[in-house]
C-alpha cells in the first residue's frame, strides 16, 4: 500500500513538473509570436518608408536593405540565445522567466521602434539634401540654357557702336559694360584695331547675318577718315573727331533692326 502511495506520488509529482514545463513553452511561445507581430509591423512600416524613398533615391533602399538584413541577424542571434537560456531554467522559475520575457519583450520593442524612428529620420533628412542639390543643379541648368538662348538670340544696338567709336572713353565704357567678367576679351575689346566689326558681331549674334552686315554697312564702312594727334606719331595709334556719326546717331533706330 506504502509502495503504491510512493508511486502515485511520484507521478503526481512527475505531472506537476511537465505541466510547468508546458508552461514555459507555452509562455515562450506567446512571447515569441508577440516578438514577431511587433517585428511583423517594423518590417511593414520600414517596407512603406522604402518604397516611398525608392522613387526618390534608389541608393538610399539599398542601404537601408544592408542595414536590415545585419538587424535581422542581430536579432536571430538574440532569439536562438533567448530561447537556450529560457529552456534550461529550471521549472520553479518559471514564473520569474515568464516575468522577465514579458519585460525583455517589451523593452526590445521600444528599443527597436525608437532605432526604426531615428533611422527614417536620418533617410528622409538626406533624401531631402541631395534633393536639394539636384534642386540646384536642374536650376544651374535652366539658368545656363537660359543664358545660351539668349546670346544665341541676342540683337542689341548698332548706336552703341557708334557712341563707342566717339573717343577712347566711350569705348573703354563699353567694353567694361559688356566684358567685365572676362579679362582677355576686355583687353581685347580695348586694343583691337577692328573695333567697329568686334562691336557689330557682340550687338548682334549669328542668327540675324543681315542686320549684322547692315551694322558693318551703316557703320564701319561710314567711319570718317581718322587724323592723328600728332604728325610725329608713328606709334599707329589714331583718334576720330568728336562725335563723327552724328548723323546717323539721329536716325531711327528701327532702320537697322
Amino acid at each position: 500500500m506504502a509502495e503504491q502511495a510512493e508511486k502515485i506520488r511520484k507521478k503526481t509529482k512527475k505531472d506537476e513538473k511537465d505541466q510547468m514545463v508546458v508552461l514555459v513553452k507555452k509562455t515562450n511561445g506567446i512571447a515569441l509570436q508577440a516578438i514577431q507581430k511587433e517585428l511583423n509591423l517594423e518590417a511593414m512600416i520600414q517596407k512603406e518608408e522604402e518604397e516611398k524613398i525608392e522613387r526618390e533615391k534608389a541608393e538610399i533602399l539599398a542601404n537601408i536593405e544592408k542595414e536590415r538584413k545585419k538587424k535581422e541577424c542581430v536579432l536571430k542571434a538574440i532569439r536562438e540565445r533567448e530561447l537556450e537560456n529560457q529552456y534550461n531554467l529550471h521549472a520553479t522559475e518559471a514564473e520569474k522567466t515568464i516575468q522577465n520575457i514579458k519585460k525583455e519583450t517589451a523593452q526590445q520593442v521600444l528599443i527597436k521602434r525608437n532605432a526604426l524612428n531615428s533611422k527614417l529620420r536620418l533617410i528622409r533628412m538626406k533624401a531631402e539634401r541631395e534633393k536639394n542639390k539636384l534642386k540646384q543643379k536642374l536650376q544651374g541648368v535652366r539658368n545656363s540654357i537660359a543664358d545660351e538662348i539668349g546670346d544665341k538670340y541676342r540683337k542689341g544696338d548698332i548706336n552703341k557702336c557708334l557712341v563707342a567709336m566717339e573717343n577712347t572713353k566711350h569705348r573703354n565704357d563699353y567694353c567694361i559694360a559688356h566684358f567685365a567678367e572676362d579679362l582677355s576679351d576686355l583687353q581685347y575689346c580695348r586694343d583691337t584695331t577692328d573695333f567697329c566689326t568686334f562691336c557689330c558681331d557682340t550687338e548682334i549674334s549669328d542668327l540675324y547675318l543681315t542686320d549684322r552686315q547692315t551694322c558693318y554697312t551703316k557703320v564701319c564702312n561710314a567711319l570718317p577718315t581718322p587724323k592723328m594727334d600728332n604728325i610725329n606719331d608713328l606709334s599707329g595709334k589714331w583718334v576720330f573727331e568728336a562725335n563723327p556719326n552724328k548723323a546717323l546717331l539721329e536716325q531711327p533706330q528701327s532702320q537697322y533692326t
